[in-house]
């Protein structure tokens, strides 16, 4: 066992890999985690917006945040309210949890967060029948700069890729497709009989050391930050809204609003926030 409690990865010889994953012809072996697993991110966040929802919560589509009030506290300052195009909206705490924007609402309430938007684009196959084995499996694959996944539905994705320069465009291109589709083939051949489905493309929030961003906004007692989670967002949204939500809450473990008990606070430290401006002032 690991120090989280799960299953080490495992090697794999070609002779051991299972039937689904022998179909790929230059595999010399996989490393395979047991505990590996996959979601689909629109149906997940679905799923979450129905839940929401249910439970009361009051959700504003496409509502944009044009800045901050704010009033002085004992310790710093304390956010009374994000102003909205749907006008104030007045909390007890707040989090910047705004993806690739997490740079603007930091900036428009004073203080500086390196997120910057890497565009990636990704392709949808429905795989020739030859395939269905390796469809059932289940299991991701990931080589030779691609990774391939499939879904229940009978679909399989082909990503990604990764485009720092494109700044905030969400096109899709030839060339970026192209490469998926090049790279695709030669991890697993058959894939030339599969047929088009779709592309898509989106932005991931980063950040300069490719580590999330989450703890105490600088110089705000009420505000906290969740950013900067790159590739792996909608894997680790989970974990990141059960600290969020110990840091607002306080009262569930016995400790006031914002204080970290000690052991969170050590796997906390290399998240910080301010990590960014202690290492600007020391870099060479």
């Amino acid at each position: 066992l690991s120090d989280g409690g799960f299953r080490d990865p495992v090697w794999l010889a070609r002779e051991d890999l299972p039937a689904h994953l022998a179909v790929f012809p230059t595999a010399h072996g996989a490393l395979f985690f047991p505990e590996g697993g996959h979601v689909d991110p629109v149906a997940t966040v679905r799923a979450l917006v129905a839940a929401l929802a249910a439970s009361g919560v009051t959700l504003l589509p496409g509502i944009r945040v044009n800045g901050w009030r704010d009033e002085p506290a004992p310790g710093g300052r304390r956010l009374v309210a994000a102003l909205t195009t749907a006008g104030e909206v007045r909390a007890g705490w707040f989090v910047l949890a705004g993806g690739v924007y997490n740079a603007t609402l930091a900036a428009q309430a004073g203080f500086t967060l390196p997120v910057v938007p890497v565009k990636g684009q990704i392709m949808a196959v429905d795989p020739p029948a030859s395939l269905a084995a390796f469809v059932r499996g289940q299991v991701p694959v990931f080589g030779g700069g691609v990774y391939l996944v499939p879904r229940r539905d009978g679909r399989l994705l082909i990503g990604a890729t990764e485009e720092p320069e494109a700044g905030y465009d969400t096109g899709i291109t030839l060339g970026a497709i192209g490469r998926l589709a090049t790279a695709a083939q030669r991890l697993l051949p058959e894939l030339a009989g599969a047929r088009w489905l779709e592309a898509r493309a989106g932005l991931r929030p980063g950040t300069p050391d490719k580590r999330p961003i989450i703890g105490r906004a600088p110089g705000f007692v009420n505000a906290l930050v969740a950013a900067g989670h790159y590739r792996n967002g909608i894997l680790l949204a989970p974990l990141t809204a059960r600290i969020v939500a110990e840091l607002c809450g306080g009262k569930a473990s016995g400790r006031s609003p914002g204080k970290e008990p000690a052991v969170a606070a050590r796997l906390l430290e290399p998240l910080r926030p301010e990590r960014f401006a202690r290492s600007s002032s020391t870099a060479p």
